[in-house]
């Protein structure tokens, strides 16, 4: 998101009960366990609220092992290593739109972070008249570079309650060029056959090692 959305946005709202359930039974549903809300799961999406909603200063060990559980869960995340997850997760903050209707982002604001949709719905109009959908689990905004980037299109939330995660570019461009100093790609003729992540001690592990994250294998041709 950029510097004018966050006077549009609201930070760590006190929503009305309804709103809250319905979160709640959003992103439960829609993230966390598709079949039948149960108490228990209620309670777990209430510890994920509450960890987002603390200062990044403020969160502990296991507030980060509950978000990071949480965001494994959403595609923005899919293949990202841990450490990298682990350092996104310490560093985010919760941002909630209220209403439907309203703009997010207009076209060529600059940006300033990479944010994630974790509740609702937001469309982008672009200037050719297409339209773009981003659903839950989706993201946006700037990538892996202090450069200046620029946002294309008119964002606007489709309903009311769009809950977002988001971290600053410096963060974002600091955590993700750290995560690339303990990756391996091991390489066969050409192509990389296996990624390799180093963990451990500092992820509070006792040794540390290379463990495989992505294997990709070839047919030989005949």
């Amino acid at each position: 998101m950029n510097k004018t959305t966050w006077q549009q946005i609201t930070l760590l709202p006190s929503l009305s009960d309804h709103c809250y359930l319905h979160c709640q039974t959003s992103l439960v549903q829609a993230v966390l366990i598709p079949s039948l809300i149960t108490s228990q799961s209620l309670t777990v999406r209430d510890t994920i609220r509450e960890c987002l909603e603390k200062d990044p200063s403020e969160r502990s060990e296991d507030d980060v092992e509950t978000l990071l559980e949480f965001t494994q869960h959403l595609k923005a995340f899919t293949n990202m290593t841990l450490a990298v997850r682990r350092a996104l997760c310490s560093v985010m903050v919760f941002a909630v739109v209220e209403k439907a209707g309203t703009v997010v982002m207009n076209d060529g604001e600059e940006l300033d972070s990479w944010s994630v949709l974790i509740n609702g719905h937001v469309e982008v109009e672009h200037v050719n008249g297409e339209t773009e959908q981003l659903q839950v689990g989706d993201s946006f905004g700037i990538l892996p570079t202090m450069d200046k980037l620029y946002h294309r299109g008119v964002m606007r939330t489709r309903c009311d309650d769009c809950q977002f995660v988001c971290i600053t570019q410096t963060d974002y461009y600091r955590i993700q060029h750290q995560g690339e100093e303990n990756i391996q790609r091991h390489e066969e003729g050409g192509h990389v056959v296996m990624v390799t992540e180093q963990r451990g001690a500092l992820e509070g592990g006792g040794r540390r090692g290379h463990v495989v994250i992505r294997v990709r294998f070839f047919r030989n041709k005949t």
